[in-house]
C-alpha cells in the first residue's frame, strides 16, 4: 500500500500525469511542404475564432486538443483558438489559420480548454480523418465564451470559410493547391456544454 501511495506521490510531484497524456504542440507546416515528400501523412487546414464577452479586459488563450485514435503519434496536440504569441489572420472577431501535417488516421477533438482569464474545459467528441497524400477542409470553428464574469459557458460552431480560407492557402501553400483540398466541415459542436 505505501509503495502504491508513493507512486501516485511520484507522479504528482514529477508532473508526469500517470495515465495522462501530455499535450503538444504540433507547427503549421512550411510554405514548401509537399505531400509526395511525406506518404504517411496528410494536411488538415482549419481556421478558428474566439470571441468573449470579458469586460475587464481579459484575453484569455484558447486552444483545442486534439489526438489520434489509437494516441500513438502525438499524444494530444492542439488547434490554437486564441493565442496571443501568434498572429492572427483576420479580425472581428480574431482568428487563426492553421495547416497541419498529420499521419493518416482518424483524430479526435478531445478537450476545449480557456486559461489566463475565467479556466474553461470542456470535453468534446468531435471526430476528423487525416487522409494520407490529400489535403482536408475542416472549416472554420468559432467558440465563444459567454458569461466571463459570472458562470462562464461556452458555444461552438463550425461553419464553411473556405471562399476566405482558400485564399490564405493559396498565400501559404506554394506546393499544393486549393482546388485539390478535400472539404470535410467537422459534424456537429466542437464542445460539450
Amino acid at each position: 500500500m505505501r509503495l502504491r501511495l508513493f507512486g501516485v506521490a511520484l507522479c504528482v510531484l514529477i508532473g508526469a500525469g500517470c495515465g495522462s497524456t501530455r499535450a503538444s504542440t504540433i507547427n503549421d507546416v512550411a510554405g514548401d511542404y509537399r505531400l509526395s515528400e511525406n506518404p504517411k501523412m496528410g494536411l488538415i487546414i482549419v481556421s478558428t475564432r474566439f470571441s468573449t464577452d470579458c469586460k475587464n479586459g481579459e484575453n484569455p488563450s484558447a486552444n483545442l486538443g486534439f489526438m489520434d485514435s489509437h494516441a500513438m503519434y502525438s499524444g494530444v496536440s492542439e488547434i490554437p483558438l486564441n493565442d496571443p504569441a501568434i498572429e492572427q489572420a483576420f479580425q472581428a472577431p480574431p482568428g487563426h489559420f492553421s495547416v497541419k501535417s498529420l499521419f493518416e488516421g482518424t483524430y479526435r477533438l478531445r478537450h476545449l480548454e480557456v486559461k489566463n482569464g475565467p479556466s474553461l474545459y470542456r470535453e468534446t467528441r468531435t471526430t476528423f480523418d487525416v487522409v494520407a497524400g490529400k489535403a482536408v477542409y475542416l472549416g472554420e470553428i468559432h467558440v465563444r465564451l459567454t458569461h466571463c464574469d459570472a458562470t462562464p459557458s461556452v458555444t461552438t460552431s463550425v461553419s464553411d470559410q473556405w471562399a476566405r480560407d482558400s485564399k490564405l492557402f493559396e498565400q501559404k501553400m506554394k506546393n499544393v493547391r486549393a482546388d485539390e483540398v478535400i472539404m470535410r466541415l467537422l459534424a456537429g459542436p466542437a464542445a460539450k456544454q
